[in-house]
């Protein structure tokens, strides 16, 4: 906080606003007995609040700063980005004994690669799959756990899975695949087979 005026400014109390729904303020007070002309002060660890878990990558969240003195007051706002996991997949595979196409009735694998496009790291991340008809069977997953999935990794799950000998021939089934982490993280995207 700088002094840019004509005299030294004395009793100053600085109130942080709330204007955005993505945090809450848990302190939002601080105060300097005196600013000299010409001088700048440091406040460190003066303001707290906490930002909403499911925030999404790259939000721009802003906070007004009041300055009251006994000789001013003033107000300026203060803006940052805010950096999340963004986990989505990207592709998927398949594999099996035959010819790499899961027909009616024969058991593979499906590899679901997932790739974080966002700007902060995912932690303690684990995917679970829902079929959402009946002509898909899940017998094991695996993989399906990651310590840490940094912004651009790449992440790979392998799923063997059957298509039940009465599906229709072109039938896209559909699983839906959930992954949740560490901060509340969570995130549910269709996976069509």
């Amino acid at each position: 906080l700088s002094n840019v005026g004509e005299a030294s400014i004395n009793n100053v109390n600085l109130v942080l606003e709330d204007t955005d729904p993505n945090y809450i303020l848990n302190d939002s007070l601080a105060f300097l007995s005196n600013i000299q002309l010409g001088v700048t002060e440091t406040l460190n660890n003066v303001f707290e609040f906490t930002i909403n878990e499911q925030i999404p990558d790259n939000s721009l969240i802003s906070f007004v700063v009041n300055v009251t003195s006994d000789e001013v007051s003033a107000s300026d706002t203060v803006s940052f980005v805010v950096r999340s996991p963004k986990i989505e997949i990207i592709n998927t595979t398949f594999s099996d004994a035959n010819d790499n196409i899961l027909d009616p009735g024969e058991t593979g694998t499906l590899h679901v690669y997932y790739k974080n496009t966002g700007g902060s790291p995912g932690f303690n991340l684990t995917s679970n799959y829902v079929p959402q008809d009946s002509y898909i069977t899940i017998n094991s997953v695996s993989d399906n756990t990651k310590l840490l999935l940094s912004p651009d990794s790449i992440w790979i799950v392998n799923l063997n899975i059957t298509s039940n000998a009465a599906t229709p021939y072109g039938f896209v089934s559909t699983v839906n695949s959930e992954i949740n982490g560490d901060r509340s993280y969570h995130v549910t995207q269709a996976l069509p087979i």
